[in-house]
């Protein structure tokens, strides 16, 4: 099966949100299924960047990852930076 993930439902699965039902989470995780994020999604995700009214930095602070980027906006959160 083919997803088309909404801004949301790819943010809470990212996070690991309670809000995100458990079908909708084993529909994503389900390696047979193929997940599609819209790049009006992608779009609507670097406007709240930009307004700050989200944070995607804490993966990399929680799983203690590098992050390749050309965006120097993570060393503020203590995100190492390849690039």
């Amino acid at each position: 099966m083919r997803l088309l993930l909404d801004t949301h439902a790819f943010l809470w699965w990212i996070e690991g949100a309670p809000e995100l039902p458990k079908r909708a989470a084993q529909a994503i995780a389900n390696p047979k299924n193929e997940c599609v994020l819209s790049l009006a999604s992608c779009w609507e995700i670097a406007i709240k960047l930009s307004l700050g009214k989200l944070r995607l930095a804490a993966q990399a602070l929680e799983e203690r990852l590098t992050i390749v980027s050309a965006d120097g906006v993570f060393q503020r959160y203590g995100v190492k930076r390849v690039w």
